[in-house]
């Protein structure tokens, strides 16, 4: 359940168990005002790609996509419209969501979010944490970086119960496991060695050996 991939992007996996709710509760634990995010306001309206549309105002959108690779095949012409195209946002519903009406299914959602956010924003005005307020966000430089920058590992997947962790932990060390005994046998030549579901045999390098330099021929003492 990751949108708007882009280069060098990356996502733990997410378990089908997964309740999107628990997702969103985690992005919404800066700073609140009003029960919002500052300066963003509700779900529906955020900026950039989000699947809230769909799962709180049950809205379809479509975006217009440029056929590059048909635009140079036919020899890159000045006239791009018939290389564009609209294509539907497809939104697939996680199965525990899948079995309710879409109306409420919004409904409860919002709900759900609506106590998340409440519960941040009691939490918060109770450490007496306030927000950057609009005019310093305004002013703030897009290109400076934090004085202090709190990192962690990032999780091996998401999930709704320690159970469904550790099921898809044991799973995973299995196929890495697998899959070190078939890659050692690929490279010792046994190609026909099954990998795991959903791997790639390793690449296997080649060191191109250099030919020997030709050397001129001995001069010859004439008498």
């Amino acid at each position: 359940m990751c949108f708007g991939w882009q280069r060098g992007a990356d996502s733990p996996p997410i378990r089908p168990e997964f309740h999107p709710q628990t997702s969103r509760r985690g992005s919404k634990s800066g700073p609140l005002q009003g029960g919002y995010p500052l300066l963003l306001g509700p779900d529906p309206y955020w900026p950039g790609l989000s699947s809230a549309p769909e799962l709180l105002l049950n809205k379809k959108r479509t975006f217009r996509i440029f056929r590059r690779r048909a635009w140079h095949l036919a020899g890159r012409p000045k006239n791009k419209k018939k290389f564009m195209r609209e294509v539907e946002f497809k939104h697939a519903v996680l199965p525990t969501l899948a079995k309710v009406s879409p109306e409420a299914r919004a409904a409860k959602l919002s709900e759900l979010l609506a106590a998340k956010e409440k519960q941040h924003a009691d939490r918060r005005a109770a450490e007496g944490k306030t927000v950057l307020g609009r005019k310093r966000s305004l002013e703030a430089n897009w290109y400076d970086r934090p004085l202090e920058t709190d990192k962690s590992p990032r999780p091996l997947c998401h999930a709704s119960s320690e159970e469904a962790y550790f099921a898809y932990r044991d799973h995973y060390r299995g196929v890495v496991a697998d899959y070190r005994v078939a890659s050692k046998r690929y490279l010792a030549g046994d190609y026909r060695v099954e990998f795991p579901t959903g791997t790639y045999p390793p690449p296997i390098l080649q060191a191109a050996l250099a030919r020997p330099t030709a050397q001129a021929p001995a001069a010859v003492a004439t008498g």
